[in-house]
């Protein structure tokens, strides 16, 4: 069974003149919404069940400069046509992340100041040779707690607007996942070296870099396991990151080990609902369905019900929950909704 597919359609177009003293504001710009901008891309998306939705195409004259402000997940990648097309860049400074809406904040204060003219700001940045996973990147335990604490101190020279470090995200097969020093300034040159002292920082303590809780192979994490209430998650932050939502892997380790009052949520698997609800007789395979490449197992289990679009299995002592599509499972009411103690 091939499911629908959904696509978004959205865009904004203009040719900037960086000479003009004239910034382009919205009402310089025709927005175009619904099945107009759908039509105007004029393919039969249907007939590849596929669904467009469009969001909004805004399209104006050739007129002065935008200015553009971004804010960025410290674990994502920059490249220089990123740089080089923005105007302000704010980053978090907390992982696990708690200062999303302080760093909204940042970048809308700056963005303001540059449009009533009390600065005209410019990102600069030094890409820096380390590539680590988040999960050794927190900044509540050393060595990113004091980095990302000195990051206040650079704000204040002078030239320097916003400093920021970006750990890089590893789960991009990409030349551009790095490690990256990022600096919106007024004054290039303070910028840059503001820059080449934060890829210094935090280069020097790029040893110093570990997780930040016990780790290891799939063998040895399941030999540590105390006879106490624990949890393990793969690295890639499953299933919100780099996850990849289907480790039916870690599930034959667990079987074969013969570890009991276990809990799996979840293991995504399109169409598993549906396919349990049609059969009289309830062995199916699960894993390897989103292109883990794990195993695929053949389950017969004792019970199982459904319920919020998942399926919740007991087999041999172990609960698993098998989802429609990858969701996080991050509160006590993703379990309780479910029934699950």
């Amino acid at each position: 069974m091939t499911s629908q597919k959904c696509i978004a359609i959205g865009g904004i177009s203009t040719e900037c003149s960086t000479y003009s003293h004239l910034f382009q504001t919205e009402a310089d710009f025709n927005k175009i919404q619904g099945s107009t901008l759908v039509e105007l891309v004029d393919f039969p998306f249907e007939n590849h069940k596929i669904q467009a939705q469009p969001l909004f195409y805004c399209k104006s004259l050739p007129g002065g400069a935008v200015v553009i402000a971004v804010c960025f997940d410290l674990h994502g990648n920059v490249t220089d046509k990123i740089i080089q097309n923005i105007d302000i860049f704010s980053a978090y400074r907390t992982a696990p992340h708690i200062d999303v809406k302080a760093t909204y904040h940042r970048a809308a204060k700056h963005l303001a100041a540059a449009l009533t003219g009390e600065s005209r700001p410019e990102v600069v940045w030094s890409p820096i040779p380390v590539l680590i996973s988040g999960e050794m990147s927190s900044t509540f335990v050393e060595p990113c707690k004091s980095i990302y604490a000195h990051l206040e101190n650079y704000d204040q020279r002078n030239g320097i607007l916003d400093t920021n470090l970006m750990v890089g995200y590893v789960w991009a097969d990409t030349k551009a996942a790095t490690a990256a020093a990022v600096v919106t300034c007024t004054d290039r040159q303070a910028g840059k070296e503001t820059c080449a002292e934060i890829a210094d920082m935090y280069w020097k303590k790029r040893n110093e870099l570990k997780f930040d809780m016990r780790a290891g192979d799939l063998e040895n994490v399941l030999d540590m396991l105390p006879d106490k209430f624990s949890i393990i998650a793969d690295s890639g932050d499953n299933p919100t990151a780099g996850g990849v939502g289907d480790r039916a892997d870690v599930l034959e380790a667990v079987i074969k080990k013969g570890i009991t009052k276990a809990l799996f949520a979840g293991i995504a698997a399109p169409g598993i609902v549906e396919e349990l609800q049609s059969r009289k007789v309830y062995t199916f395979k699960i894993g390897n369905r989103l292109g883990g490449g794990g195993p695929c197992l053949t389950l017969n289990p004792e019970k199982f019900y459904f319920k919020n679009q998942c399926a919740v299995v007991v087999f041999k002592g172990i609960t698993i929950v098998l989802t429609e599509q990858r969701r996080p499972f991050h509160y006590h009411s993703d379990f309780t909704d479910l029934g699950i103690d």
